[in-house]
């Protein structure tokens, strides 16, 4: 009976036990709902009732506030966190500091403190004057609700997980897709922060996370880290793992979560080795970090590095904590095409033992239209055992494209040695540079043992280059203005240069002026090309005399034996008729000079571009004609119309050239360029003009609409 009665006793405590407990986490409930409805009426944008301050609260817990203020003069504290000091009350820290131009800005730091205080339907706002920061961020006093949070809809960025990646116009902004194999996303990284109000990435979430989340979130969501690393300005990296997946997030000063990584915790191809995803012996891709200045090691064992192994997009890397990474590289590895396009700020040395750096094996280490004026983002050394550049080793085409592209940007336009953003170090040992190996980069020496230079090799040399240099002052007769004239000695041992090889510059003037800078170009004995110097005036070829294909006479180069004339010089003296050429003028209409070069007789041919560097006349308005010779067998058509001469720039008639035939047809060799501008007028003998035709047109590969433009620029005399 006592039993039956204790336990009835029992069942009557637990009911009323579970009663109870409903009712409370009823009234808890009730509760937490009326005090996330108190907590959300505060979220909005708020603003002073003179209109010069506006806050937005973006949320609100019982320990934080997230929000941003701007006063009058648009200085904004963005993405910031206040942290609950009392009931309504939430204080925050911030420092204020003045750049160069005198503008102020606002980020974390232990400068001043902030007070947000919350009562019944209204927020006041705390922010004390700062001592010679009168123009910052200061107001006391209540704010009035101006408008609610606009609603965005979260699109969930882990969900792209082995989806396929985005093309054409269905690729969203690059901002989260960071790694793709195959076709199938297999990274997915966001910086939050890549804009200081986050617009634009507020609507991405990565597992739940988003920009309002914090430290206490990524707890909640993923439990302890597996990993937790203090970076700069109170900034921290935590490593999580979960559910096959490896999270990486990082959290600014005020612990709001500022960037996102998600990888599958196993790699579909290959499998991890630290901070790398190797195959075997290859690696397939670096995924380690860019947050501090770290020596990059490879896996031991490695043999080959992939395709696209260091490319990073460029949402991980473009931003202002990035740090250079340092990679050393052994000897024997084999680095496959692009291996590095579009790579992190790195420190990259080739070790000794190195001979040859294959096609394209760091070509595109920075992409078009980035990192303008981004210095030394790239730095390559290379040993001193190494010897070849393969074509497009280094090449990079960063001066091109881009949003803010002038043609002062281009390899053509005033770049300075200090911005460009990839610079390989070359040594003296180098004997071979591929076709573009070093297209892009602007090179600051000659290696003393080059036998062969590819196209677009681009040397800026240094002060000291310049100033040891034989540097000729006296102004030729005919110049009006006169600044340098440089004496640059290719290498001794070189003997070939590409058709488009080189290109100087010189670090006193605007690259595309020709007018006042000269060089004299001394031909070394073994040379059997000389290059074409596209930006540079010409006004002495000298050769040195134990060299076989060329020889020098006033300036001019011909062959060896003086009846090829390969080319004229930028410089005319006027005071006397030369030796290799006749010139004479005479006034016209506005002041505008009549100058025929006459080419000596014994002259039997013409090559390409033997007319491009011709008479500075910056300083006249000339109408240049050169007469050839009636001994002339072969002419080269690009000597005729050549696509490259500085002469034939749009807009500038006044500088195109013509060439008088005085003979009769001479053979012609080369090529008509399709890209010619067509401006340049050749005078034939009438009776000869329709043979001349057929012949030049002979085997060329040009429509009939640059026919038309071609023979309109035939005239007969």
């Amino acid at each position: 009976m006592r039993k039956r009665r204790l336990i009835r006793t029992i069942i009557i405590v637990a009911v009323c036990g579970i009663i109870f407990s409903i009712i409370a986490m009823i009234w808890m409930k009730k509760d937490a709902e009326e005090y996330a409805r108190w907590q959300a009426q505060y979220k909005g944008t708020w603003v002073s009732p003179d209109g010069q301050y506006e806050m937005m609260v973006r949320r609100v817990t019982s320990a934080h506030i997230i929000f941003s203020v701007t006063n009058k003069n648009n200085l904004s504290l963005n993405y910031a966190s206040a942290t609950a000091v009392g009931e309504g009350e939430y204080s925050f820290s911030y420092k204020l500091s003045r750049g160069m131009d005198g503008s102020v800005t606002a980020g974390f730091g232990n400068m001043g403190k902030g007070v947000i205080h919350l009562k019944e339907k209204s927020l006041s706002l705390d922010v004390p004057k700062l001592e010679k920061f009168e123009d910052g961020l200061q107001f006391r006093g209540a704010l009035k609700k101006k408008s609610r949070l606009p609603d965005i809809e979260k699109k969930e960025l882990r969900a792209l997980m082995g989806k396929d990646k985005p093309q054409g116009k269905k690729a969203e902004k690059t901002l989260y897709v960071a790694e793709a194999q195959e076709g199938k996303i297999e990274r997915v990284h966001i910086n939050w922060d890549a804009a200081s109000d986050r617009k634009g990435y507020e609507e991405y979430e990565m597992s739940g996370i988003n920009p309002v989340c914090m430290v206490s979130d990524l707890q909640a969501q993923f439990g302890d880290p597996a990993a937790e690393e203090e970076l700069s300005e109170n900034r921290y990296k935590r490593v999580y793992r979960k559910d096959g997946y490896q999270y990486q997030f990082i959290t600014d000063g005020y612990g709001l979560v500022t960037e996102g990584d998600c990888q599958y915790e196993k790699p579909k191809r290959g499998q991890r080795d630290g901070d790398f995803i190797r195959e075997g012996d290859t690696i397939l891709r670096y995924l380690g970090d860019y947050e501090k200045s770290r020596t990059v090691t490879l896996p031991q064992g490695t043999k080959k590095i992939a395709s696209g192994a260091f490319t990073a997009t460029p949402d991980i890397v473009q931003k202002k904590y990035v740090k250079s990474l340092k990679l050393s590289i052994p000897s024997g590895i084999e680095i496959e095409r692009n291996a590095f396009e579009n790579c992190s700020s790195m420190q990259i040395t080739l070790e000794e033992g190195w001979t040859s750096v294959p096609e394209e094996a760091f070509a595109h280490m920075v992409g078009a239209g980035g990192l303008r004026g981004k210095a030394g983002w790239v730095k390559v050394n290379l040993p001193r055992s190494l010897r070849r550049l393969e074509d497009k080793a280094f090449e990079t085409n960063w001066f091109e494209g881009g949003e803010a592209y002038t043609e002062e940007d281009t390899m053509g336009g005033a770049l300075e040695i200090g911005v460009q953003p990839v610079t390989v170090l070359l040594n003296e040992e180098l004997e071979y540079i591929g076709d573009n190996a070093l297209y892009g980069i602007c090179n600051t020496m000659l290696p003393k043992k080059l036998k062969y230079i590819g196209a677009n090799f681009t040397l800026l040399p240094g002060m000291t280059f310049w100033t040891t240099s034989d540097v000729k002052r006296q102004k030729p007769n005919g110049i009006y203005s006169w600044e340098f004239c440089y004496n640059i000695a290719l290498p001794e041992q070189l003997e070939d240069v590409s058709e488009d090889g080189l290109y100087f510059w010189s670090p006193e003037f605007p690259l595309r002026s020709v007018n006042g800078n000269f060089i004299v170009l001394q031909i070394p004995e073994n040379a059997k090309n000389v290059p074409y110097l596209s930006n540079m005036s010409v006004i002495e070829y000298s050769v040195n005399e134990k060299n076989n294909k060329y020889s020098s006479k006033d300036g001019w180069l011909f062959s060896r034996d003086g009846k090829k004339l390969y080319r004229t010089t930028s410089q005319i003296d006027f005071s006397k008729k030369q030796k290799a050429q006749e010139v004479t003028f005479k006034a016209i209409p506005k002041k505008k000079y009549k100058t025929y070069i006459r080419i000596k007789e014994g002259i039997e041919e013409i090559a390409s571009q033997a007319f491009v560097h011709i008479v500075n006349h910056y300083d006249y308005e000339l109408d240049i004609q050169f007469i050839t010779p009636n001994s002339l067998k072969c002419i080269d058509r690009g000597a005729l119309f050549e696509s490259r001469s500085y002469l034939e720039f749009k807009n500038r008639d006044d500088r195109i050239t013509s060439v008088k035939i005085a003979g009769k047809v001479p053979q012609f060799t080369g090529d008509i360029s399709p890209d010619s501008a067509y401006k340049r007028k050749v005078y034939v003998k009438k009776q000869y003009r329709e043979k001349f035709i057929k012949e030049l047109f002979e085997g060329q590969q040009i429509s009939d609409k640059q026919k038309i433009k071609i023979k309109k620029c035939i005239i007969g005399y």
